[in-house]
């Protein structure tokens, strides 16, 4: 074989190759940051299922429907017993204050 032969194709497959390597890096460039764009978005996606699992093992101690109307007719309960309390105190106030003018009054006399 003649060793122009393999010169004159050395050549042009070098051309060849450059031009598909620039082919390839122009294609491929678009899916490198693609994948940066993805890498990022899986970061946010694992920090919101962080944030979704903790919310959710809070919401394990939140008292159910039952619990809160249970807690609704303790509450309505109490307010019942503190009313009837400020009605006793309110008497014993007054009492007290007409026990005082009565000996204020004694006093003077």
């Amino acid at each position: 074989m003649d060793p122009q032969f393999f010169k004159d194709w050395g050549g042009i497959i070098a051309t060849f190759i450059s031009i598909g390597s620039v082919i390839y890096a122009w294609l491929t460039a678009g899916s490198r940051a693609n994948t940066e764009a993805l890498g990022k978005l899986t970061g946010r996606i694992d920090e919101m299922e962080a944030g979704l699992l903790e919310m959710k093992a809070e919401i394990k101690h939140l008292p159910d429907e039952k619990a809160l109307t249970q807690l609704k007719l303790e509450l309505a309960e109490m307010r019942g017993v503190f009313g009837r309390m400020e009605e006793n105190i309110s008497s014993m106030s007054r009492t007290v204050h007409r026990v005082e003018e009565y000996l204020l009054k004694k006093g003077t006399n």
